[in-house]
């Protein structure tokens, strides 16, 4: 799959995964976190940011 994104609608979708995660996991030890998150955050993390 691949989807196109503005850097606007890039760095809102950060702002949003980062928001998620944090969401998710701020409360829990670190043995108790939701890795399926962490590892999906880390991957949108890991995509450079487009260039317009």
């Amino acid at each position: 799959m691949n989807i196109n994104f503005t850097e606007k609608q890039f760095k809102a979708l950060l702002d949003l995964a980062f928001l998620g995660e944090w969401m998710a996991n701020s409360t829990r030890s670190h043995d108790d976190r939701f890795a399926d998150y962490d590892e999906l955050f880390h991957y949108i993390c890991s995509h450079e940011v487009p260039s317009m």
